[in-house]
């Protein structure tokens, strides 16, 4: 039964030990302030997202052994 009641009278008892005055927000007036009428305005432009694309259609499987044989060193002398 302890172990239900622990997560409800431990807030509450550490909530009894607060001080009583809060402490006051800092200002953020500065980060409300209107943005600078002298800058620029860059105005943004569509760039297309796939402009390399080339549509390939599935093939069969090719025999890789073959490749695998001209792209080693040493053509198939070992490791």
């Amino acid at each position: 039964m302890f172990r239900y009641m622990l997560p409800v009278v431990l807030p509450l008892a550490l909530a009894a030990c607060q001080n009583t005055q809060p402490t006051p927000l800092p200002d953020t007036s500065a980060l409300t302030a209107p943005a600078s009428p002298v800058v620029a305005i860059r105005h943004p432009r569509a760039v297309p997202i796939v402009t390399d694309y080339m549509h390939r259609v599935p093939v069969d499987p090719k025999p890789w052994q073959l490749l695998n044989q001209s792209q080693a060193p040493n053509s198939g002398a070992g490791s």
